[in-house]
């Protein structure tokens, strides 16, 4: 009878035990997947490889160092010149595009400049500089003008839109319209902070900024953050 007793007790205590570790597993599993809910795999979110001019990093080594912050190339047959601020390793930080004899008042609030004496340039000694800088610019191929995203000037806005999406800020100023996108980076970011849109991919935050006239592209700008 003791016997009976003790094995009657031991299959209850197995079922009681097996019946805890099971619940236990299932909610370590609802534990994970809502985990996962909240945090998703950063490598399974949709990104977008910001864009970038296919001037090499030996033509910007041999054009750096004439305008101290700045890299000025031209093509004086398409009339367009590409400004481009380095940071190291030849990152570069902001591309600037745009017709040599249009330089839009919006564009060059975008391109900070010093004097010689390391003052920062107002905007009328701005158009200056740069007129300067364009009539000096190092000359290079029309192959160069067009974006590694095949955004070049003279393109229908739709093909930017069907690019980034809508734009997250849309100006009108004096006839041009003004597009600009922006996308959180993959870096410092699990998911983006901005509906709808895609993270930047091996980027700390990634802008376009876009000036149309009459729906054709005359100016183009990207910024790709550093830390």
């Amino acid at each position: 009878m003791g016997e009976e007793l003790i094995r009657n007790g031991m299959r209850k205590f197995n079922l009681i035990y097996n019946t805890a570790i099971s619940i236990l597993f299932m909610l370590l599993v609802a534990s994970s997947q809502s985990q996962q809910a909240i945090k998703p795999n950063a490598d399974t979110l949709s990104k977008i490889v910001p864009d970038d001019y296919p001037i090499t990093d030996t033509m910007l080594a041999h054009n750096t160092g004439n305008w101290r912050d700045y890299c000025w190339f031209k093509n004086e047959e398409l009339n367009q010149t590409i400004a481009i601020i380095l940071y190291t390793d030849y990152h570069r930080l902001c591309i600037f595009h745009f017709y040599s004899n249009r330089l839009h008042p919006y564009m060059l609030g975008l391109m900070e400049m010093n004097m010689a004496n390391g003052d920062i340039a107002n905007e009328d000694e701005k158009i200056t500089i740069a007129n300067n800088r364009i009539n000096k610019a190092e000359k290079i191929s029309a192959k160069y003008f067009t974006s590694n995203q095949r955004i070049a000037l003279g393109n229908q806005k739709g093909k930017s839109i069907a690019l980034y999406g809508e734009p997250l800020k849309r100006e009108i100023k004096d006839g041009f319209e003004i597009l600009s996108w922006k996308f959180d980076g993959d870096i410092l970011n699990n998911v983006s902070t901005i509906e709808g849109k895609p993270l930047a991919e091996n980027s700390y935050g990634y802008e376009v900024v876009m000036i149309f006239e009459k729906d054709k592209l005359v100016g183009h700008a990207l910024l790709n953050n550093i830390p």
